[in-house]
């Protein structure tokens, strides 16, 4: 993911949120993205225009990992992927969510090329850890 300078304090080291079976009491919303709350953040809502801390593990179907941070990763939340923007939309600074990304909200028919293949559902553990703007070039 794309690292990005946040004007934030730096928040310490989140773990690496620990791997989530499927959702079993999940949500879907209108677009397909299926999502579990697993804690309830209190913090700040990120909208498309502000940069965000986070934590994630992101799997493919079989449980092969293809990404993740265990270290916050800075990233514009209009930057990422749709089910990404969406699922970060969605969440409240300090919360963890595990999300299943459909692949038309994803990378679709052409994947990811030595990382995700075409039509590939994600699937994801993700923590935001902080809202901020980003920094001025």
């Amino acid at each position: 993911m794309l690292m990005l300078a946040l004007l934030l304090a730096q928040a310490a080291p989140a773990p690496v949120p620990a791997p989530v079976q499927p959702p079993v009491s999940s949500v879907v919303t209108a677009s397909g993205l299926r999502f579990e709350v697993l804690a309830e953040g209190t913090g700040r809502r990120p909208k498309a225009g502000d940069a965000v801390l986070v934590t994630y593990v992101g799997r493919l179907a079989d449980g092969t990992i293809f990404d993740s941070a265990a270290a916050p990763a800075g990233l514009l939340v209009s930057g990422a992927i749709p089910g990404f923007t969406e699922a970060l939309e969605m969440m409240n600074e300090g919360g963890r969510y595990h999300f299943v990304i459909p692949p038309r909200l994803a990378y679709g028919a052409r994947g990811r090329p030595g990382a995700i293949p075409p039509n590939a559902t994600l699937d994801f553990t993700l923590a935001l850890v902080r809202v901020g703007r980003p920094a001025a070039r």
